[in-house]
């Protein structure tokens, strides 16, 4: 009986997975026709579901995929009224290791170093962060609102 148990609550996972990238489908299609992936996951955390997800873009060279960085001028129009479903959607959680507020991370090159910097979800928004060049988009649902 312990492994039919087992067996429910994967499927409850996995729907909620599949739930979430169907969300995204729907609302990133655009960006998604230019490159653009996505990788949604589900972990538990005693009894905590969450489902990580991360949108970054690649370039296909032959067999070769390499991650590509991008401006967030380039995807704004796209991912902003996207935030703002999902934030609507969905509660979200934090990456950061500085505080607990919700956040986006994303790695700027800048003369051959990489720093990573976080902003908030309402700074993306608000569109407050300026020209970025952005490596991935990763934060973290934890349910839906």
């Amino acid at each position: 009986m312990r492994y039919l148990k087992t067996f429910e609550s994967l499927e409850n996972f996995s729907s909620g997975v599949s739930e979430i990238e169907t969300f995204i489908k729907n609302n990133l299609a655009y960006i998604l026709d230019e490159g653009f992936t996505y990788k949604v996951n589900f972990k538990q955390y005693g009894g905590r579901i969450n489902y990580p997800v991360r949108i970054h873009k690649i370039e296909e060279k032959g067999i070769n995929r390499n991650q590509v960085i991008f401006n967030w001028d380039d995807v704004k129009d796209d991912v902003i009224p996207f935030l703002e479903l999902l934030n609507e959607k969905y509660t979200l959680d934090s990456f950061s290791p500085e505080d607990k507020s919700l956040v986006i991370q994303g790695k700027v090159i800048m003369i051959l170093k990489r720093i990573k910097r976080w902003y908030s979800i309402e700074d993306l928004i608000d569109d407050t962060i300026g020209n970025i060049k952005i490596q991935f988009i990763s934060f973290i649902i934890t349910g839906e609102k």
